[in-house]
């Protein structure tokens, strides 16, 4: 909520107004103050889902993603390897999870795991 702000619903990423006249006049005319929206693909919703779970300290069931978004764990194996080994990630009982060092250059591991 707010300017500016994006959201999620189903399979569509949203953005709001980033200024605040617009956004106000949308909501006091009973209107969403949406200024777009964006549907995405399969592999966008993959790489969201895989990216957001990589922020938790819990990590990722990189299977069930991979799974869930007809992706092959697979043709990451090597890449999750490496940054267990780079000590950047770890792998739990199946949950890829970044080391504080990891989540200092999360957005660099994700899109090397994606």
């Amino acid at each position: 909520m707010g300017c500016g702000a994006t959201g999620f619903v189903h399979t569509t990423r949203y953005s709001n107004h980033r200024s605040a006249e617009k956004y106000l006049a949308a909501v006091e005319q009973g209107g969403l103050p949406e200024a777009g929206q964006e549907p995405l693909t399969g592999v966008e919703l993959f790489g969201e889902r895989l990216s957001m779970g990589l922020r938790l300290t819990s990590g990722v069931d990189l299977d069930a993603v991979c799974a869930a978004w007809g992706q092959d764990p697979a043709a990451r194996a090597v890449t999750v390897r490496h940054l267990v080994s780079a000590g950047m990630a770890r792998l739990t009982s199946g949950r890829l999870a970044l080391t504080d060092e990891g989540m200092d250059v999360h957005s660099a591991i994700a899109a090397r795991v994606m």
